[in-house]
């Protein structure tokens, strides 16, 4: 799938012209907040065929705000028709009772309009760390997961095999991934391209792979991956972000070929 994240501020018929050129096989953004209204957005991603992940987050100053924010941006994003929402939920700095309430929101939101929340693994967010994260999977073991182990790496400054065994329940929780690639100082390497960060790469796609084959013991038969390179201030070096993007998505076709 295409992120829209570093077109952001870019007619979304151009994102969309781009997207359909290069044959991606569909689309992950936000709605909120961009240039064009509702309908609009929802006229254009109809028109082109593909399909769409909406992805959004909880605001706000208070939980109360937050579980406000996220049922207004779920309401918003059903209009354009997802396949499911992603979302980063709650805040690192809300107590576990408080942010246990923000999920139990979403989950709310599930069971009345039937469309899923997947919750992003991110720093900043509820789902800041390895630790936190298996306590609300213990809370609502009903809670599932879009991947992004970047997020992990820097704030445990580490590649997390010190944490496999609490690692593989979170794998198991991922029904969608974002493919970028971290390392222990950052959520995003200057270039992946280079041989200084290969040992981040292998690790981040060995990551990616048991994620893939927990997913098929489920007997998921499709499964989704943003490949997410980022603008400033993720990107840091001479690249593009659609560029990293593009070859992520080609090293993800030339690793798991079984999967295209």
């Amino acid at each position: 799938m295409k992120s829209a994240w570093e077109v952001f501020d870019k007619p979304l018929e151009h994102f969309f012209e781009r997207l359909l050129s290069e044959q991606w096989d569909g689309m992950e953004y936000c709605c909120s907040g961009r240039q064009e209204s509702l309908s609009q957005i929802e006229m254009h991603q109809r028109a082109s065929t593909l399909p769409y992940i909406a992805q959004i987050s909880s605001q706000g100053r208070t939980p109360q705000e937050h579980k406000q924010s996220l049922r207004n941006a779920y309401q918003d994003a059903l209009q354009i028709h997802p396949l499911f929402i992603t979302s980063q939920t709650g805040k690192d700095f809300f107590s576990f009772e408080e942010n246990a309430e923000i999920f139990k929101e979403a989950l709310t939101l599930e069971n009345e309009f039937g469309i899923p929340i997947l919750h992003e693994t991110h720093r900043g967010r509820a789902l800041y760390s390895i630790p936190s994260t298996l306590f609300y999977l213990k809370i609502y073991p009903q809670l599932r997961l879009t991947g992004d182990f970047t997020h992990f790496f820097c704030t445990h400054e580490s590649d997390l095999q010190d944490q496999d065994e609490s690692l593989q329940i979170i794998l198991d929780r991922c029904d969608h991934l974002h493919a970028r690639i971290g390392y222990s100082a950052g959520p995003q390497v200057p270039d992946p391209r280079l041989k200084s960060y290969l040992p981040w790469v292998t690790r981040s796609f060995d990551l990616w792979k048991q994620v893939f084959q927990q997913a098929e013991k489920r007997g998921m038969t499709t499964f989704t991956i943003t490949p997410e390179f980022g603008p400033f201030p993720y990107r840091c070096g001479l690249e593009t972000p659609w560029e990293l993007n593009v070859w992520m998505r080609d090293q993800l076709y030339n690793a798991f070929p079984m999967y295209k």
